[in-house]
């Protein structure tokens, strides 16, 4: 049991940091000339997934939930980007 909860904390740990990274390289794209709404509620909603895992990280607590959610939205976010930047712009940024 204890390892399983040393893993879902690094997972927590690895998806929390990478939600804020990409999360700053998306700011910084919007200042480089890349859309600005599309990239900047992605954004958002890294921002959202790294905040919360921070907090959990605080609370030295990882749920499998969170882990589960957090690698499953990564995932997809990474597969499908082009599609909903292309659609956000398309909905939002004209």
């Amino acid at each position: 049991m204890i390892k399983q909860q040393k893993i879902q904390l690094l997972l927590t740990k690895v998806i929390t940091l990478y939600a804020l990274f990409y999360m700053l390289v998306k700011v910084i794209g919007v200042f480089k000339g890349l859309w600005p709404v599309p990239n900047l509620i992605v954004a958002f909603f890294l921002l959202i997934l790294g905040l919360s895992g921070w907090r959990l990280l605080r609370q030295n607590k990882a749920p499998l939930y969170f882990v589960i959610l957090g690698v499953t939205f990564m995932i997809l976010l990474r597969i499908y980007e082009v599609d909903l930047l292309l659609y956000l712009q398309n909905r939002f940024g004209k």
